[in-house]
């Protein structure tokens, strides 16, 4: 097994005279193959961030959970405490996407002046701190995270140490003619409850089970920039490899040919990963 191994290493990678020094992973048809690689994985993240989250129940089943662990991240860096994920609190929030969709509208209050804490009575819950964050159009959560952290109001509901709770709706619906996805971000801390036999006031905590962490399919699947980023730099560390090892290892041997393919195919790699690097979820906006 192991020379097996060492075999195809010399006749793909490493310039010999068992390859002619021309390691075939430079060679046309190699080339083909990365070059067809690259640009199918690049229609699978076009294919994502333009059809598959936006179209199906994907975003609204996966989104929220990957949404409350980044957010939990982000406020693990500031050593603050971790957010539960409450489920009166999803509620509210879920109701008041629905509520956007249906209206279309995109903001904090309602065209009837309904605003984000009625959403928070309906749904039974009791504050003493409240918070609310909106988003739009956004497919790639990472994306939507740091747009969040970037706004000095959004980022001060993110890392609150007043807010224990959190909870995350999503709706598909119009909005200035355009079928969009509107997302309703929810923050709380529970009003105080007495204690039996007591008039100390403790703040109402979350049983640890409704801590949620999204999976890793759900952090792949929600993450479609990040994910394709990091395929194409293995792809184009891969490519400089190659190149590195055909030039100099027989250094007075060289094919300009290969060495020509190799500069395309790192060109290529290269390219797709700045495309990617700025690419923005179509008409993706926050409120605020």
């Amino acid at each position: 097994m192991g020379q097996t191994i060492r075999a195809w290493l010399r006749k793909y990678f490493i310039p010999n005279p068992g390859n002619e020094y021309q390691p075939h992973i430079l060679r046309d048809r190699a080339v083909v193959s990365i070059l067809v690689a690259i640009l199918a994985l690049e229609g699978v993240f076009l294919l994502d961030v333009l059809y598959l989250l936006p179209d199906t129940d994907l975003l609204a089943t996966l989104l929220p959970g990957v949404l409350a662990d980044l957010t939990n991240s982000r406020r693990v860096e500031q050593q603050l405490n971790m957010l539960a994920v409450s489920p009166l609190l999803s509620n509210a929030a879920q109701q008041k996407a629905n509520d956007m969709a249906q209206r279309e509208y995109f903001a904090h209050v309602n065209p009837e002046g309904k605003t984000p804490w009625d959403w928070f009575q309906e749904a039974g819950y009791s504050f003493s701190y409240a918070g609310e964050n909106l988003a739009i159009n956004f497919v790639d959560s990472e994306e939507l995270i740091e747009s969040w952290m970037a706004s000095p109001s959004h980022r001060d509901n993110i890392l609150n140490r007043n807010f224990t709770e959190i909870g995350i709706g999503i709706a598909r619906g119009n909005y200035k003619g355009q079928e969009v996805t509107f997302i309703a971000q929810f923050f709380a801390r529970p009003f105080p409850s007495r204690v039996a036999g007591s008039a100390a006031e403790t703040p109402a905590t979350p049983p640890p089970e409704v801590r949620t962490h999204a999976s890793f399919a759900g952090e792949v699947i929600t993450t479609p920039k990040k994910t394709s980023l990091a395929l194409f730099w293995a792809i184009a560390v891969f490519i400089i490899l190659a190149l590195a090892l055909n030039i100099f290892i027989a250094i007075r041997i060289q094919h300009p040919a290969l060495i020509a393919r190799g500069f395309f195919m790192l060109l290529t790699a290269g390219i797709v990963i700045w495309f990617n690097w700025n690419f923005r979820s179509p008409g993706a906006a926050i409120f605020g």
